[in-house]
């Protein structure tokens, strides 16, 4: 019978494929498709958002957008660091030496240069608005970024529900940390609302590898290192602590690994994920790195010159144990309760640096979660996201909790010595506390997996817990702290009166206050914007550091000699004119001999 030839008649069992061995990193992440969201999403999240900005900036729309967020102070320092990249956009100022401090050079190191800050501020600026409203139009940027960072990571890669993860967002966009931030007129630590994108670049970077999705992961890489280090550059505080605390939690994490692996194990897994990870790594690094140029060029001589900060001066600044519950006395529900226990403590230097702690629910939801998860530290994980949770909370908790304690104050010791003499960058931090604002994102982090957990339960009584003590923890958040206390109006009339500069004007010192109960940091700052406007640099300035021999700070009786000495010995003598701010006025100045 000859052979017939085409495909053979009936089913035929496929040839099984060989068995495919998975690596141990494989195995334990599995990839997950990201939900796309719907329509619906979309338009709750941007709702939320919208009543997060204006309960956030509610003094700004209350007032007619006259009141402007953060204070005279360092507010309108910030004002004036901005407008110095808007000139630099413009061609008009040198990349490092804005134009007050005449003509010491390179006085942008004395301070935090706010470079995320400047991208939106200028596009304000560029648009026609003033540099007031373009100031808080930026605020507003950024926290709409760290809103929607924060919704992206907790859905994501914490693969929260929907509802948890715009709960967890809420939380963050009004935390009573930053409220106090900003009522103090810390501006530059609103950078931490680019710290949830720059952990969901970094997810998203590692997600990508395993499929091979080479080309998203290596632009996520590179996407978050460049983001991280420019974050360092924005706000020195936040850009440090966002790497200590990344530090300390990744030896967390692998003490976690070593416990669960065993050390041999963990070992081999570590040097697998080397292996296939390195590229990826090394392009966030680089990424990194080439940011850290222009950071150090502007901040490297400074620190020369200044000598950095010492041990005694971190000491007087640092929180007590006990302030880790005060919310500032203006807290909308906790501020009356706790108030008793703060008023005797109130008189101490600086009081208004330690009003950072957080609101007692989250304070105990958190705690509790962490406990919960601490049981089962370094304990067999599920492959599933919702089964590692667990872990990622603890190692969440267990570095916070680290942190935090090592930056208090106990009776006059700390464990803050031992980041002070050997980690790199802790000598130019002034105010240890102040990591709360990145620990208050761990905090989140932690007291969402609790949450979700909780949201996914069956059960009505469980979804009626869940919407209870959600609406606590926003309301508990909420703080009635002045915010915005730059009158806008009031700016304008001061500097309306300020005349054309003579044509051989070719540098200035305030000669006399807009008025006598004017403060003398705010006198600087207005001879600093007044520079900006006119494009006459100015001897006067105000930061966070001072040049050497420069003593022009207080409006007393010396001061005019003050003057002479800093123009003498600078050789500004000629052409310097003084301005008088009570009618805008000019007057040339003479040193003597001249």
């Amino acid at each position: 019978m000859p052979k017939l030839s085409g495909r053979p008649h009936g089913r035929q069992r496929p040839k099984p494929r060989p068995a495919v061995k998975l690596a141990p990193e494989a195995e334990a992440i599995p990839e997950i498709t990201p939900a796309r969201p719907d329509l619906k999403f979309l338009i709750a999240a941007s709702v939320t958002c919208a009543i997060a900005l204006l309960i956030f900036f509610r003094d700004f729309v209350s007032s007619r957008f006259n009141l402007i967020a953060a204070d005279v102070g360092d507010g309108r320092l910030m004002i004036a660091i901005l407008e110095h990249w808007w000139a630099v956009a413009r061609h008009q100022a040198q990349f490092l030496s804005p134009n007050f401090f005449w003509p010491e050079r390179g006085v942008l190191g004395y301070s935090d240069s706010l470079i995320l800050f400047a991208a939106p501020y200028s596009i304000a600026r560029y648009m026609g608005l003033d540099r007031y409203l373009a100031f808080e139009l930026c605020l507003l940027a950024v926290q709409a970024i760290g809103f929607v960072s924060m919704v992206w990571l907790l859905h994501s890669f914490l693969r929260a529900s929907r509802t948890v993860a715009l709960v967890g967002a809420l939380l963050f966009a009004m935390g009573n940390v930053y409220y106090r931030a900003l009522g103090s007129g810390h501006v530059q630590l609103m950078a931490v609302d680019f710290c949830p994108l720059i952990a969901a670049l970094a997810c998203d970077s590692r997600r990508s590898h395993a499929p091979g999705r080479m080309t998203r992961c290596y632009c996520g890489a590179a996407a978050c290192g460049m983001l991280l280090g420019l974050v360092l550059y924005t706000s020195f505080y936040i850009g440090w602590f966002t790497i200590v605390f990344s530090a300390v939690a990744a030896v967390v994490w692998a003490g976690g690994n070593m416990l669960h692996y065993g050390p041999a194990a963990a070992v081999s897994r570590w040097r697998w994920t080397a292996v296939k990870c390195w590229r990826a790594c090394a392009i966030g690094a680089t990424a990194f790195g080439l940011v850290l140029v222009p950071f150090a060029l502007t901040y490297i001589p400074a620190l020369r010159n200044t000598g950095g900060r010492s041990f005694d001066e971190n000491l007087m600044f640092m929180a007590a144990p006990i302030d880790t519950l005060d919310v500032g006395p203006r807290n909308l529900v906790w501020g009356h309760i706790l108030e008793p226990i703060y008023t005797p403590i109130r008189s101490r230097t600086a009081e208004w640096e330690r009003q950072v702690g957080w609101p007692p629910l989250i304070l105990l939801l958190t705690g509790l979660t962490a406990i919960r998860a601490l049981t089962g530290f370094g304990r067999t994980v599920s492959r599933s996201i919702p089964g590692r949770r667990p872990h990622f909370a603890a190692v969440m908790a267990i570095s916070a909790a680290l942190l935090w304690l090592g930056s208090l104050n106990i009776r006059g010791h700390s464990f803050w010595l031992l980041m002070f003499r050997f980690v790199p960058g802790a000598a130019a931090i002034r105010v240890p506390e102040r990591i709360a604002s990145v620990l208050n994102l761990a905090v989140i982090l932690i007291i969402c997996t609790g949450l979700d957990e909780l949201w996914r339960g069956k059960g009505r009584l469980r979804v009626a817990a869940f919407w209870c003590l959600a609406a606590f923890l926003v309301v508990e958040q909420l703080n009635l702290v002045d915010t915005h206390m730059i009158d806008r109006a009031a700016e304008r009339e001061i500097f309306r009166k300020v005349r054309k500069p003579p044509l051989n004007c070719q540098a200035f010192f305030l000669a006399h206050s807009a008025s006598e109960t004017r403060l003398s940091f705010a006198n600087q700052i207005d001879a600093m914007l007044v520079a900006r406007e006119t494009g006459v640099p100015t001897l006067n300035g105000y930061s966070g550091w001072s040049p050497s021999g420069w003593d022009l700070a207080s409006f007393d009786s010396a001061y005019l000699r003050h003057v002479r000495e800093w123009a003498a010995r600078h050789k500004v003598g000629r052409n310097l004119c003084g301005l008088d701010l009570r009618d805008g006025s000019w007057s040339e100045f003479r040193l003597a001999g001249q």
